[in-house]
């Protein structure tokens, strides 16, 4: 690639790349905190969901 198309724009596509990468990071890490309940501040990490089943 650099070869038949120069530095500049062989450098210009990995930059490409690379911000395409933090930007899928970034996305991934939004779906984390807000989709996965253990991120979650209200959540009581103690608790144990098998504890409330033997009671019932």
């Amino acid at each position: 690639m650099v070869k038949s198309a120069g530095y500049n724009v062989g450098f210009l596509i990995l930059a490409a790349m690379l911000g395409a990468g933090y930007a899928y990071a970034v996305v991934a890490l939004g779906v984390f905190w807000f989709c996965v309940p253990e991120t979650k501040t209200g959540v009581n990490r103690n608790a144990s969901p098998q504890k409330n089943l033997a009671k019932s």
